[in-house]
């Protein structure tokens, strides 16, 4: 045997050895839950030791330095397999154009005066979550100026200023558990663009929890969020096509400078300033449940003065899904256009009777040709009904006398057919409905009573029968 393959026979004995497995897509007990992986021809395994760290492989740098800790700088594309604890340091990918992965397999990772994870170099980074191991990135540190950077950088290289932070392509996915916390900055940044496909991800940041310089796509995953700024922010494009998330934000919850589309996912927002914001957002399907400060669905992009903003060209267009809105300000409001053919859209304005914000507000065009619209506020100033269209279904906007608080509203038609129920969060003397079920005529809004079916995720009862109240309105419904 030649001594280059007696060579690579003691290092394949000795990976058996270490890691316990002997395929990389063969997974073992570790004792902690995680899978452990043999590293292939391109694949490092670097081991995180507390205060230091050992690696087998190639294109790993560990160095050990005063003021950071222990540094892993990652040097060459290919597959790198990162398990263990780094309680003062971070992993660096330290040269530009490259591409790789790094497979957190039960890394838990504390950087004090750095980012955790971080490629400032412009790589692509893909991470993925191994199965069934819980992986932690802490910024543990204040030391950060007031332009929410650190004072210091590594290797005279720009400052970081998120937890986990790429310059390039970022892609996460995998079925394990991330959780991120950044004390000072932005839990998860990309400065191109990022997607994330699965995982569940847990990030408490103080500034925005996902940031993406570029386009964000996230495919799937289950998301708790709490951040002091955005939950999720993208300087272009945001595309949420599956997932569940869970968001407590400071600022907006989800925001696109350009377009918001959500095709699908379960979103819960139980505290923000504005649930979803951008220039245009298209709502296509999915489940969301917004509890706002001020607007919960805003078409926004222009100027802002005080409470006044530019109107625009932008466009919220809302095509299937349902939407849950509690606001403060304007539970829906477009400084352009709402253009509705499907979906269930459910919005309360704000509960304060010195409020004149709105349940539903637009300055361009509403035009709705199916689906079901119902807005519940207590002003009715300035609101206007949906447009007039050939396509567009029929609708009332109406004034009432005053319905509690707690207490159920009903519309029925002339003959009794009940169209909706469902139950106020506030006083309320506005009431926009627009549905398939209404036709040309007469319908009756009543007001207390009881309902002897159960209301749904959206609010509204189902599967019973109104009765007991008393008729507060008739109102006509017709096309606009």
């Amino acid at each position: 045997m030649s001594r280059i393959k007696f060579l690579f026979v003691l290092i394949g004995l000795a990976l058996i050895l270490v890691l316990g497995v002997v395929s990389f897509n063969t997974s073992t007990s570790s004792g902690n839950g995680s899978s452990t992986y043999l590293p292939e021809a391109d694949t490092t395994a670097i081991f995180l030791k507390g205060t230091t760290a050992e690696f087998i492989g190639k294109n790993v740098n560990i160095v050990k330095n005063s003021y950071y800790g222990t540094i892993v700088e990652i040097t060459g594309s290919g597959i790198y397999v990162i398990q263990g604890s780094l309680n003062r340091g971070f992993i660096s990918v330290s040269k530009k154009g490259l591409d790789v992965t790094i497979i957190l397999n039960g890394a838990n990772i504390i950087s004090r005066n750095y980012a955790a994870l971080t490629s400032l170099e412009k790589s692509n980074v893909t991470v993925v979550l191994a199965e069934n191991t819980t992986n932690s990135l802490l910024d543990g540190s204040n030391d950060g100026s007031a332009s929410n950077k650190y004072y210091h950088t590594y290797n005279n290289k720009k400052h970081p200023n998120a937890t986990l932070l790429v310059r390039g392509y970022l892609t996460i996915k995998g079925s394990g558990k991330l959780m991120v916390s950044s004390k000072y900055h932005n839990g998860i940044r990309s400065r191109a663009k990022l997607k994330i496909e699965d995982g569940e991800i847990e990030i408490n940041a103080a500034k925005n929890a996902v940031k993406g310089n570029n386009a964000i796509v996230i495919s799937g995953g289950i998301f708790n969020i709490v951040s002091g700024n955005d939950g999720i922010q993208a300087s272009t494009t945001l595309t949420i096509n599956n997932g569940v998330f869970n968001i407590d934000s400071g600022d907006d919850a989800i925001r696109a400078q350009n377009r918001l589309t959500i095709n699908g996912g379960n979103i819960n927002i139980t505290k923000c300033y504005e649930g979803l914001e951008a220039h245009d957002i298209d709502l296509n399907g999915g489940f969301v449940k917004i509890k706002s400060s001020d607007d919960g669905i805003n078409v926004s992009g222009g100027w802002r003065v005080g409470d006044v903003e530019e109107v625009i060209d932008g466009t919220l267009t809302i095509t299937g899904g349902e939407y849950y809105v509690e606001a403060g300000g304007d539970a829906v409001d477009s400084n352009g256009h709402i253009l509705m053919s499907g979906g269930t859209v459910v919005a309360f304005g704000p509960t304060d009777t010195s409020s004149t914000d709105r349940s539903v507000d637009f300055d361009r065009t509403f035009i709705v040709t199916g689906g079901l619209l119902l807005g519940l506020g207590y002003t009715t100033d300035k609101m206007q009904a949906p447009a007039l269209s050939d396509s567009a279904q029929h609708a009332f906007l109406a004034e009432i006398a005053t319905v509690p608080a707690g207490s159920l509203i009903n519309v029925s038609s002339d003959s009794g057919t009940e169209v909706l129920t469902i139950k106020t969060l506030g006083s309320t003397r506005s009431l926009l409905v627009s549905s398939h079920l209404l036709g040309k005529g007469v319908y009756k809004i009543s007001a207390g009573g009881t309902h002897s079916g159960s209301a749904n995720a959206m609010g509204l009862y189902e599967g019973g029968v109104y009765s007991g109240s008393s008729v507060v309105a008739s109102v006509f419904a017709r096309i606009y």
